[in-house]
C-alpha cells in the first residue's frame, strides 16, 4: 500500500497485517505498520514535515533512515537532509491536524494563498505594496472569520468588497 502525496494528510494506519503503508512525499518515504502521524508536503514548499501522534514510523531519504517515536517530529528538505523542526514549525506545518491554520510572522504574499487554500477564499490584495506586511494566524480551520480578524489586527489592513471580489486594503486607505 503506497500513497504519494502532495499536500497535508493525517493519516491513521491500524496494526496488524504484513503489509506495511508507504508514504511517499518529496525527498522522504515514510514507513507504518500501525500508527496516526501526519504529513505536510506542499508542491511550493522546501521541505517535508512528519509528526508522529501515537506508535512509531521510519522515515528514510536516500540512503538514511530515522525512526520516530509519539511526539516526535522530522523535516526532511528537497535534498534529503534531516533537521528536528522546532515546535512552531511544526504547528504551522501540521497544526491542521488538530483543526488549526497556524502563521506566524509572514509576509501577505505567503499568507493569503494559505487563507484560500484552507479557507476556500479567492482573497486578494488590493494594493501590491501589501505583499510584504507581515501577519500572525491562529485559528479554528472551521473559522474564515477569524483568520481574517488575525490578518486584519497583525497586518493592519482591513477585508472587503471590490464588486464581488474579496480583497483586503491598507486601514489607512479604507478611512
Amino acid at each position: 500500500r503506497v500513497v504519494g502525496l502532495e499536500g497535508a494528510a493525517g493519516f491513521e494506519v491500524q496494526p496488524g497485517g504484513d503489509r506495511q503503508f508507504l508514504v511517499r512525499a518529496g525527498a522522504a518515504t515514510v514507513r507504518v505498520t500501525g500508527t496516526k502521524f501526519d504529513v505536510a508536503a506542499w508542491p511550493n514548499d522546501d521541505r517535508v514535515t512528519v509528526r508522529v501522534r501515537e506508535g512509531t514510523v521510519d522515515v528514510t531519504a536516500g540512503e538514511t533512515t530515522r525512526t520516530l517515536q509519539a511526539g516526535d517530529a522530522l523535516a526532511v528538505d528537497a535534498d534529503g537532509g534531516m533537521t528536528t523542526p522546532g515546535s512552531l514549525d511544526v504547528e504551522q506545518a501540521v497544526g491542521f491536524a488538530g483543526g488549526e491554520l497556524v502563521i506566524e510572522d509572514r509576509p501577505l504574499r505567503d499568507v493569503v494563498p494559505l487563507l484560500n487554500r484552507w479557507y476556500a477564499l479567492d482573497l486578494n490584495v488590493a494594493d501590491a505594496r501589501l505583499l510584504e506586511r507581515r501577519a500572525t494566524v491562529r485559528a479554528p480551520l472551521s473559522s474564515s472569520r477569524q483568520a481574517i480578524e488575525d490578518v486584519e489586527r497583525t497586518a493592519g489592513v482591513r477585508f472587503g468588497y471590490a464588486g464581488e471580489n474579496k480583497v483586503l486594503r491598507d486601514t489607512t486607505a479604507a478611512r
